[in-house]
């Protein structure tokens, strides 16, 4: 039979002897300390949280606040359209094996070009140089610079970066890439596909065309926005690279068929007119009706047995 171990003695604590005056005294010192704490409401049932809360608020107005921000969000809001431009055009040089930092390369169009040329108008020619497989020098992006400048009217301040897109593909396929070719090239098209289209869905009906490598035909773009005018404005940009080339094959179906028919019709009328040669000729006397082929020669016959 196992002995249980001694429990320790516990220390006797001698209670608090009784005042008479303690509850007055413990009234009174609650009473001060809620006179001397403002009432705060801050909409919490909580006074301790609305307390808390309202310390809380007064830090961030005082800028006095412990909480970092998100280095994301705050490199994010720190990025301007500048550096965006930047960087697609450093992205745009690395993919096509110019390794040159953007802004030394952004200086370089500069010198040659003699004058101040924005970085937009930089990252459009690089983009299409490099779609193109063109080399991308700072004298071929002048060119391009070149090609496209001139007074852009309000119409083409909408969808500006579309716009130059389009005159510099227009430019590297040897077409004028002016705004006033560009202008001239959209209102061709816009007259073959009607009045439903407008500059935007052609500009981008274009740009996807020029995406597969054809050379820009304002009929062959007219052609394709007409078909998608219905529905241009559930797409997004994203959508018309897909839809472009289906409607391309059916395009292209329809004028190999159209072709076909007329070559068809001509052999035709080569062989009417070749027929029609011999219409000098007489042709086989028509009988009356009623009338066989032969009757009147079996009728002589007859007379000259009978005779």
């Amino acid at each position: 039979m196992t002995e249980r171990p001694e429990q320790p003695e516990q220390p006797t604590v001698d209670p608090v002897p009784y005042h008479p005056g303690l509850e007055e005294i413990f009234a009174a010192a609650v009473k001060d300390e809620e006179r001397q704490t403002p009432a705060v409401t801050v909409g919490d049932d909580n006074p301790i949280d609305a307390v808390d809360t309202a310390d809380a608020d007064t830090e961030v107005e005082a800028g006095n606040t412990d909480s970092e921000p998100v280095p994301e969000a705050e490199a994010e809001r720190a990025r301007t359209s500048r550096d965006v431009l930047y960087e697609t055009i450093g992205i745009e040089l690395i993919n096509a094996g110019v390794f040159v930092p953007a802004s030394e390369f952004v200086d370089q169009v500069r010198e040659a070009a003699g004058s101040r040329v924005a970085p937009r108008q930089v990252a459009t020619a690089v983009s299409q140089l490099a779609r193109a497989e063109y080399t991308i020098t700072p004298e071929s992006v002048v060119e391009i610079i070149s090609a496209t400048s001139g007074d852009r009217s309000s119409r083409q301040q909408r969808h500006s970066d579309d716009w130059r897109s389009l005159g510099a593909t227009l430019a590297l396929q040897g077409q004028d890439g002016s705004p006033e070719g560009q202008r001239a090239f959209i209102g061709m098209a816009r007259a073959i596909a009607g009045p439903s289209s407008n500059d935007m869905l052609l500009l981008r009906v274009a740009l996807a065309l020029a995406e597969t490598g054809q050379t820009l035909d304002a009929d062959l773009v007219g052609k394709i926005a007409k078909r998608l005018a219905r529905s241009a404005a559930d797409l997004s940009p994203d959508d018309y690279p897909a839809l472009v080339q289906s409607e391309l094959r059916v395009v292209r179906r329809a004028r190999r068929e159209r072709t076909a028919r007329s070559h068809r019709s001509s052999v035709g009328s080569r062989r009417q007119v070749a027929a029609g040669s011999n219409a000098d000729k007489p042709g086989p006397r028509k009988l009356r009706p009623g009338n066989r082929r032969g009757a009147g020669v079996k009728r002589s016959i007859r007379r000259q047995r009978d005779e």
